[in-house]
C-alpha cells in the first residue's frame, strides 16, 4: 500500500511536471517552435497540441494522488467546475472551421446551402408548408420539400429572420446542433452526477463520426437528428422513472423534431428507443403503465411531423425515387470492413465498395475504451454473481454498440435485404450514430462507479484532452482546407456553378436530361402577350393578351406532378402535360385573359395538414393540464445507483 507521504510527493512531481508543460505550451505559442539542449536533456516542442495534452495529463494524475492522500474540499471543488467548463470551451475548437468566410469544404455543402437558400425564399413567398421549389434554373421545378427533410431549413429560416445573412444563419444553426446533442446528453445521464454527465457529452461531441458528419460529409440534417436522439431517450427516461406528465410533453416535441429532421436517422435510432424503454421495464425502474403511456405521446410527435411525413411517404411514386436508393446509393456497396474501425487515416474522398474508402469510418480510441470497459465490468458482474442495479443498462448499451457494428458489416446483408425500407439509409455505416451514442453512455455509466468526485473531475479532463489531441490533424485539415465561395446572400450566385439539383426529386414527368427553360412560361403556338401579375415558387399568375384570330397555346415550364392546377378566367381548365418535358401546356383562347397556376396540396397532403394542426391543439392542451398538474405534485426524478 502507497503511503499517503508517497501519493502526495509524486502529486508535486506530476504538478511541477504540468508546470513545466504549460510553460512550454506559453512559449510555442508566444515565441514559437523550440529545441534546447540541457546537458544531455533535450527539451523541444513544435506545436501547442503535445504540451497541452501532456499538462492537463499531468494535472489530472496530480489531482487524483493529491484528493487520494489528503481531504481537500477545495481541490474537488475546483476540479469539478475545471471538468464542466472543460467540455462546453472545448467545443469551440469544434466548431471553429465550421464559422468565419464562406462555408467548409463538404460532400454535401452545396446541396445544403442550396436547399437554405429555395426554402427561404419559399417561405419569405408565403408559402407553408413548403413543398414546390422553382430551383435555380427555369423549367426544373421539384416538389423538393414534399420528400426532402424540412427540419433543418425551417430552422435556418427561423435564424434568419433575427440574423441578416443567410449563410451565417445555416453556420450557426449547425455550431447550436453540434452543442445540442451533448447538451442533451448530458441531460439524460445528471442523475448519474454531474460529472459522469460531462464525460457521456464529452464522448458524443468529439465523437469521430460526428467530426466526419460535419467537416467531411456535410450532413447537416443527419446532425440534427443525431442531436435530437438524446433527447428523446432523456424524455423516456425521465417519465419512465419519474412519471412528471411534462416529459410526455417533451417526448412528443423531441419525437415530431427528429421525424422532420432526418427519416434514415429515424429508422436506425428506433430500436435503440425501444431497446431502451425495454431496459427500464426489465430492471423494473419504471412500470408498464407507465411504458404504455409513451405510446400516445410519440402518436402526437408523429402528428406534430404529418405534415411532412405523411406526404413524403405516401407520395413517393410521384418522384424519381428509384435514383436515390441504387446505383451510387445502393447499401450493398458500402458495408464497412471491421479493419476499418481501427484505420485512423483522415481524408475527404468518397465511399466505396471495399475497404479502400477515402474517408474514416472509424471508431474512436476512447471508444475502444468505453466498449472495452462495459464488456469487462458486466463481465465481472456475471461471473462473480454480484448484484449491480446497472448491469442491465450497462449490458443494453454494449448491445447497441456491438448490434450496431454487426449491422454496418457485410454478413448482416440478408437483415438489410429482408428489411426493405433500410435501403433509405444508403449507408450501412451510418450506424456509426448508434456507436457514438452507446459509447458515450457507457462512459457515463462507467465513471459513475468512480467513488471520489476529483477523480471522476481527472477522467473528464483526461477524456476531453485526449479526444482534442488525437483529432487535432482531423480539425487542421478542416480548418486549412480551401473554403468554397457560396454566395447564397447574393441574387447572382445563380450564375454560379456551385447550385445543386438533385434528379431522384423529379417529377416522374420530367425530362430525363436537364431541361432548362428560358423563364416560367413560353408561348408554344399563336401569338400575343403576357404581363406577370404574379409570380412565385408555387404561383404563377399571369394577363394573357392572345391573338383575335388564333388564340395562343401557353405553356407552364414547370413538370407536371400531383397538386399542380390551371384556372383560365377564374374558371379550372383542362391542360396537358408534354411529353417531352412534362411542362403543363393550356389553350388561351383570342383575347384577353387571365391564367393562374397553383401547386395545390393533395388530398393526402391536405389530411396531413389537419392532422399536424390536430396534434399541436393537442399538444398545447396537454402541455397546460400536465404543467398545472406538475406544480401541485411536483415530481422529482430519484437518483440512480451509482455504486456496485
Amino acid at each position: 500500500m502507497v503511503t499517503v507521504q508517497v501519493r502526495q510527493a509524486l502529486a508535486y512531481v506530476l504538478a511541477v511536471m504540468a508546470t513545466l508543460q504549460i510553460v512550454g505550451l506559453l512559449l510555442v505559442a508566444f515565441v514559437g517552435p523550440f529545441q534546447w539542449y540541457l546537458g544531455p536533456v533535450r527539451v523541444s516542442a513544435a506545436d501547442v497540441y503535445w504540451p497541452s495534452f501532456t499538462a492537463a495529463l499531468f494535472g489530472a494524475a496530480a489531482m487524483c494522488l493529491y484528493a487520494s492522500a489528503t481531504r481537500a474540499p477545495r481541490l474537488r471543488v475546483w476540479a469539478e467546475r475545471a471538468a464542466l467548463v472543460a467540455v462546453p470551451a472545448s467545443m469551440v475548437a469544434l466548431v471553429w472551421p465550421l464559422l468565419g468566410a464562406d462555408f467548409a469544404f463538404g460532400h454535401d455543402i452545396r446541396p445544403h446551402a442550396t436547399y437554405a437558400y429555395l426554402f427561404d425564399r419559399a417561405l419569405r413567398q408565403g408559402q407553408v408548408p413548403v413543398r414546390w421549389v422553382e430551383t435555380i434554373s427555369y423549367g426544373q421545378g421539384q416538389p423538393l420539400f414534399n420528400h426532402y427533410q424540412v427540419g433543418l431549413y425551417y430552422l435556418v429560416s427561423f435564424v434568419h429572420y433575427v440574423v441578416p445573412s443567410l449563410s451565417l444563419s445555416l453556420k450557426l444553426v449547425v455550431a447550436a446542433l453540434w452543442y445540442a446533442g451533448p447538451l442533451f446528453m448530458f441531460l439524460l445521464f445528471r442523475p448519474l452526477g454531474r460529472l459522469p454527465a460531462a464525460a457521456a457529452a464529452a464522448m458524443l461531441a468529439w465523437a469521430p463520426y460526428l467530426l466526419l458528419n460535419n467537416y467531411v460529409r456535410a450532413a447537416f440534417p443527419e446532425l440534427l437528428a443525431v442531436s435530437l436522439a438524446p433527447a428523446v431517450l432523456w424524455a423516456i427516461d425521465r417519465f419512465l422513472r419519474t412519471g412528471g406528465p411534462l416529459y410526455l410533453s417533451a417526448l412528443a416535441l423531441a419525437v415530431g423534431a427528429i421525424l422532420l429532421s432526418h427519416l434514415p436517422t429515424v429508422l436506425i435510432t428506433l430500436p435503440m428507443f425501444a431497446a431502451y424503454g425495454a431496459s427500464r421495464l426489465l430492471s423494473r425502474q419504471a412500470t408498464v403503465t407507465r411504458a404504455a403511456a409513451l405510446l400516445p405521446a410519440a402518436a402526437i410527435g408523429a402528428g406534430l411531423a404529418a405534415f411532412y411525413v405523411w406526404p413524403a411517404l405516401a407520395e413517393l411514386g410521384q418522384i424519381r425515387i428509384a435514383l436515390l436508393t441504387g446505383s451510387y446509393f445502393d447499401y450493398h456497396d458500402h458495408f464497412v470492413h471491421p479493419v476499418q474501425w481501427v484505420d485512423y487515416r483522415w481524408g475527404y474522398g468518397p465511399s466505396m465498395r471495399g475497404p479502400g474508402d477515402d474517408m474514416s469510418l472509424q471508431i474512436g480510441v476512447l471508444q475502444w475504451v468505453a466498449i472495452a470497459g462495459a464488456a469487462a465490468a458486466v463481465l465481472s458482474v456475471v461471473t462473480k454473481r454480484r448484484a449491480w442495479s446497472q448491469t442491465g443498462e450497462l449490458a443494453c448499451w454494449l448491445c447497441v454498440a456491438l448490434l450496431s457494428m454487426f449491422m454496418m458489416t457485410e454478413p448482416s446483408t440478408v437483415v438489410w435485404d429482408f428489411v426493405r425500407p433500410l435501403s433509405f439509409v444508403q449507408f450501412p455505416w451510418r450506424l456509426l450514430l448508434l456507436v457514438a451514442i452507446a459509447c458515450a453512455a457507457m462512459t457515463a455509466l462507467l465513471v459513475s462507479l468512480i467513488r471520489s468526485r476529483t477523480v471522476q473531475a481527472a477522467v473528464v479532463i483526461a477524456v476531453v484532452t485526449t479526444q482534442w489531441y488525437v483529432t487535432r490533424d482531423y480539425r487542421k485539415a478542416a480548418y486549412d482546407r480551401p473554403r468554397m465561395a457560396i454566395a447564397i446572400d447574393t441574387e447572382d450566385w445563380r450564375d454560379t456553378d456551385m447550385a445543386f439539383r438533385e434528379p431522384g426529386y423529379d417529377p416522374v414527368s420530367a425530362a430525363t436530361q436537364d431541361s432548362v427553360a428560358e423563364g416560367r412560361w413560353a408561348i408554344a403556338a399563336g401569338a400575343g402577350n403576357v404581363t406577370v401579375r404574379r409570380m412565385a415558387d408555387d404561383e404563377l399568375d399571369l394577363d394573357v393578351n392572345s391573338d383575335e384570330r388564333s388564340g395562343m397555346q401557353l405553356v407552364v415550364n414547370s413538370p407536371y406532378v400531383l397538386g399542380w392546377i390551371l384556372w383560365l378566367d377564374g374558371v379550372k381548365t383542362d391542360f396537358t402535360v408534354r411529353p417531352s418535358d412534362g411542362y403543363l401546356v393550356v389553350d388561351v383562347p383570342p383575347g384577353h385573359h387571365r391564367v393562374e397556376a397553383r401547386f395545390l396540396d393533395t388530398p393526402t397532403r391536405a389530411r396531413a395538414n389537419r392532422a399536424t394542426v390536430v396534434s399541436a391543439l393537442l399538444w398545447v392542451v396537454s402541455l397546460a393540464v400536465f404543467w398545472r398538474r406538475s406544480r401541485h405534485t411536483g415530481t422529482t426524478a430519484p437518483p440512480r445507483a451509482s455504486s456496485p
